[in-house]
């Protein structure tokens, strides 16, 4: 849909927006399902 001809500037920037808010938002989610064993294991000071 971004790369169509017929998609505007203004949309298409949207567009690009959206994007990357949706891979920040993904990337954050596997950082913490990464941490999460390393700090229940690990930095838990029973």
């Amino acid at each position: 849909m971004i790369a169509a001809k017929e998609t505007g500037t203004s949309k298409r920037i949207w567009l690009h927006a959206i994007d990357a808010v949706g891979i920040v938002h993904a990337m954050l989610l596997r950082i913490q399902a990464l941490l999460l064993p390393v700090k229940t294991l690990v930095l838990s000071g029973h």
